[in-house]
């Protein structure tokens, strides 16, 4: 924990990384500092599981309240938000994103950005499958907000509209659900490409 960053471009400056509290690492696991090109820290939150051999490479941001199954890895730069679940030798590749309430299955290979609230399942690369209901009503979402994100997702994912008219889709939706407009205010923020 707190290792040189596995990046040729590191030259032993000075770079951080910083835990918050409560959180369980678990046996081999490794977590690199940041490096001077990528910000200069890796930063995990408050309250996170990290099981057995999880990676998390250089100039990570991990929120709150998350579990990494066992072999999870993350590339550097990657983004992950809170409550978030990594299942079994997920891997992430660097730059991408992962939204709060997001649920990764065993084995997925995360290529692109996963908004807020979304299931995604192994089939190669992962691919999106569904909203994490389960772990949003564990999480104490009420049936009105799991149903609309369940809308949102129809419009992103099931509707077949291509992704600028699904946006104005999901806008139209956000009026009446701050969830959705976190969806969305995700998507807006990307810089690579939206996992779909």
């Amino acid at each position: 924990i707190g290792g040189d960053p596995q990046d040729k471009k590191f030259e032993g400056e000075r770079t951080d990384l910083v835990i918050g509290d409560g959180n369980t690492i678990r046996e081999f696991v490794t977590i690199s500092r940041g490096t001077a090109n990528g910000g200069g820290t890796t930063r995990i939150g408050d309250d996170n599981w990290l099981l057995a051999y999880v990676h998390i490479a250089h100039d990570c941001r991990v929120g709150s309240h998350c579990v990494f199954s066992n072999n999870a890895t993350l590339a550097g730069h990657v983004e992950i938000g809170d409550h978030v679940i990594l299942s079994g030798f997920v891997g992430v590749h660097q730059f991408c994103r992962i939204g709060a309430h997001a649920f990764i299955g065993m084995g997925a290979m995360v290529n692109g950005d996963v908004p807020p609230f979304v299931l995604v399942a192994q089939d190669g690369y992962g691919h999106p499958r569904s909203i994490n209901s389960e772990g949003l009503r564990r999480g104490g979402f009420d049936g009105e907000r799991i149903a609309a994100i369940k809308r949102a997702y129809r419009a992103l994912y099931l509707s077949g509209a291509n992704l600028a008219d699904a946006r104005g889709q999901l806008a139209a939706l956000a009026h009446d659900s701050p969830d959705v407009r976190a969806l969305l205010d995700f998507i807006d923020s990307g810089e690579r490409p939206l996992l779909r």
